[in-house]
């Protein structure tokens, strides 16, 4: 990620990147080096991020449902999204 954006200027650009992507490395280089906000994916794969999540108040977030037909399969995903505002500055570093 650092070498393709290194030469933009993202000074409060929003930047979205998947869950491969969801990197303590590259949270800090958006925030720090380029003054950028991002969006992430997270999944249950990142043990210590999760545990973290678990202990916000998800049950006042909203539920965001969406259902498709995926190579012949039904496929369910479940989504809630919250901001910093919402509680997320409670977390550790990175942002």
């Amino acid at each position: 990620m650092r070498p393709l954006l290194a030469g933009l200027d993202l000074a409060d650009t929003m930047v979205t990147f998947n869950a491969p992507h969801s990197q303590a490395a590259h949270a800090c280089f958006l925030v720090e080096d380029k003054k950028a906000h991002y969006i992430a994916v997270f999944k249950d794969n990142q043990a210590l991020l999760c545990s973290h999540l678990k202990h916000l108040s998800w049950r006042d977030v909203l539920l965001d449902k969406t259902r498709a037909t995926v190579h012949g399969r039904a496929k369910v995903r479940h989504a809630k999204t919250c901001t910093v505002a919402r509680g997320l500055a409670s977390l550790p570093p990175p942002h």
